[in-house]
């Protein structure tokens, strides 16, 4: 380890003890993050020092976490963290301040600048986005990004959404030029008109067919991807990948891999089998409930003294 690399490591640690007093909750989450960012475990290094900053906001806290969030690559995000702990340290009159402001230094120099000029800033509603995180709409906006491809978007009330991807490179700037913003285009459809009264049956009927139709499918999809299911769960211990013993199944990675995607489709054979069941039933009960067609009936009737005809039906 060089003589740089232990004094950060020096300072990083110091900053915890030099801070107020932390709470019990969020010194022990503290420590926890060192262990594990001595580990290079920066995931949960980082998990413990938020949580740490949650409870008791110390410079040194901030100063750690921006250290783990760049080993992560989130170099934007240490950035922010070592700006705000050199402030922090700053107005205490810290001397660790010259420290933080130089992590900060580090930092930006490894960050793209991004230069968004608004024609419109001042427009009511106006929100302007850039990657992942909004921004205060002014007419020349400045922000530094991590190097890669982002999305730049602008949007206000009663208009179209502008938006660009932009390329930002390390120690490089991007200027994105957002015209005045054109009006959203108001919807002009046609008003459905009442059509004539049918039967109601038929169109009944047809969507119980559909619905026989579609459950009997996935009833059969469900048994073809149960048996490739069985299959592939077979196949893991027929090759060897996978040994059943006394003492339970033992698999190599690609078998239990493969076992899993097994379970995986047994799965979705039972939820499949499960939704055709539901179709086909639904389809039973609409054809049994659907309404019988209205008829009219005309018979011929006489007596000794008239005659005439008989209507009769459904009504």
């Amino acid at each position: 380890m060089s003589a740089l690399k232990r004094a950060v490591i020096v300072l990083l640690g110091l900053t915890a003890s030099a801070s107020a007093q932390p709470s019990t909750e969020a010194a022990k989450m503290f420590e926890e993050g060192r262990e594990l960012a001595k580990q290079q475990k920066w995931a949960d290094a980082c998990d413990r020092f938020q949580k740490s900053l949650a409870l008791d906001a110390a410079p040194g806290t901030k100063l750690n976490l921006g250290d783990c969030l760049e080993k992560q690559g989130k170099v934007r995000s240490g950035w922010l963290l070592f700006e705000e702990a050199a402030r922090d340290f700053d107005r205490t009159g810290d001397s660790r301040a010259k420290f933080a402001h130089a992590r900060a230094g580090a930092a930006v120099a490894k960050l793209a600048t991004l230069v968004i000029r608004v024609s419109e800033s001042s427009r009511p509603g106006l929100t302007v986005r850039v990657g992942s995180f909004d921004t205060a709409p002014q007419p020349e906006i400045v922000e530094r990004v991590d190097p890669g491809t982002l999305f730049v978007s602008v949007s206000a009330p009663d208009k179209q959404v502008f938006t660009t991807e932009v390329t930002a490179l390390a120690g490089k700037t991007t200027t994105v030029a957002v015209p005045a913003l054109v009006d959203a285009v108001p919807y002009r459809g046609t008003v459905p008109q009442p059509q004539p009264m049918k039967s109601a049956r038929r169109p009944r009927v047809l969507l119980a067919i559909s619905l026989g139709v579609a459950g009997g499918l996935a009833l059969a999809g469900s048994g073809v991807l149960a048996l490739s299911a069985k299959s592939q769960y077979d196949d893991a211990f027929a090759s060897g990948e996978c040994e059943s013993t006394e003492f339970g199944n033992f698999c190599s990675p690609r078998g239990l891999a493969e076992i899993e995607d097994a379970g995986t489709r047994a799965d979705i054979a039972t939820g499949v089998a499960i939704a055709g069941v539901a179709l086909a039933a639904a389809g039973v009960i609409l054809y049994v409930t659907a309404p019988k067609e209205r008829g009219v009936t005309v018979t011929p009737a006489a007596t000794s003294s008239s005659a005439g005809l008989v209507l009769g039906g459904t009504f």
